[in-house]
């Protein structure tokens, strides 16, 4: 999949009907080949496109001018000659026999969509302790649907399924809450506490919601905190994520870190092994500076790109 264009598969993938593996594999061509990545782009805008259109029911005198042209139909249908009639039966019992090979194939494996007093919802795994979904304690396995919270204390973890492009872990002490889920937006609310996340998707195709920042996954792995002063810190152990609020954007690559506070939005990335003295400190405290508006697409020479050698990322917006 990796060596051949895989634009057949967008709208399966957008509506969940690839396998974990197939979705993973997708991902991964998507993020590295530019033309199958530019037509997911406008497949994803046709269904958002879609999404918005309003739900209407066909008015009355619609069905009452229908039924005469359905009964003229069906006289010439008996009209016609008996092998016409054995023909539509075979294509009848091959229709059906190819229905039931596909319902084999989808009942071998999860459903993608998942519905909780219908509301979409992601499935939930408890790995310790009692986590809960509102008020209710997870015994082993739950549903978090949209609007609901995921809640942790000192001795519990848990594992939420990403529809089909991925897992979340969600450590001891957070509280998470799922906001959407459809085939052009994931998003979470990371209230407080710690996340891991594991994905396999196209860029800004999952989102977290902190309160200093918007966490853009851009085909990654990586870990998330918040404190209860709402300040958060991200660590990307592998591809990258975009950190946002209103037009400032810092980009993450892998093993750097960048730290967020309210009201200043995403401070400058630096790498992990960087030296807290002198550049850690100046990115940590000097919040109103170090992030860039969005239209800042090359960062030119300066004292800050001259430190890359000292372990500062000078790396957003690319």
């Amino acid at each position: 999949m990796r060596h051949k264009h895989v634009t057949k598969d967008i709208s399966a993938y957008c509506h969940g009907e690839l396998s974990n593996e197939e979705s993973k594999q997708f991902a991964e061509h998507i993020i590295s080949c530019a033309k199958c990545r530019a037509k997911f782009e406008e497949v994803k805008l046709g269904i958002k496109l879609a999404e918005q259109l309003p739900q209407l029911s066909a008015p009355d005198y619609l069905w009452r001018e229908l039924e005469p042209l359905l009964e003229q139909h069906s006289e010439v249908q008996r009209g016609r000659k008996v092998s016409w009639q054995l023909q539509a039966a075979a294509a009848a019992v091959l229709l059906l026999l190819s229905c039931w090979g596909l319902w084999l194939v989808y009942s071998n494996r999860a459903d993608a969509i998942l519905l909780v007093d219908g509301k979409p919802a992601w499935r939930v795994k408890r790995l310790d302790g009692t986590p809960k979904i509102g008020a209710e304690s997870i015994s082993n396995n739950g549903e978090l649907a949209v609007g609901e919270w995921l809640e942790t204390d000192g001795n519990s973890r848990a594992q939420i399924a990403v529809s089909s492009i991925g897992s979340v872990e969600v450590d001891e002490n957070t509280r998470i809450r799922l906001l959407e889920t459809h085939p052009t937006e994931h998003r979470l609310e990371l209230a407080r506490g710690k996340m891991s996340a594991h994905i396999w998707a196209p860029p800004r195709l999952f989102f977290v919601n902190t309160p200093s920042a918007v966490a853009a996954d851009l085909g990654c792995a990586y870990t998330l905190e918040v404190d209860d002063q709402g300040s958060s810190l991200l660590h990307v152990t592998s591809g990258w994520v975009a950190l946002e609020l209103q037009n400032r954007e810092s980009v993450v690559p892998a093993g750097a870190a960048c730290e967020t506070r309210p009201g200043l939005g995403p401070g400058t990335p630096y790498f992990e092994d960087a030296s807290q003295v002198p550049f850690r400190s100046p990115l940590r405290h000097s919040r109103t500076t170090c992030a860039k508006p969005r239209s800042t697409r090359i960062l030119t020479a300066s004292p800050l790109t001259m430190a890359v050698g000292a372990g500062v990322s000078p790396w957003w917006n690319l």
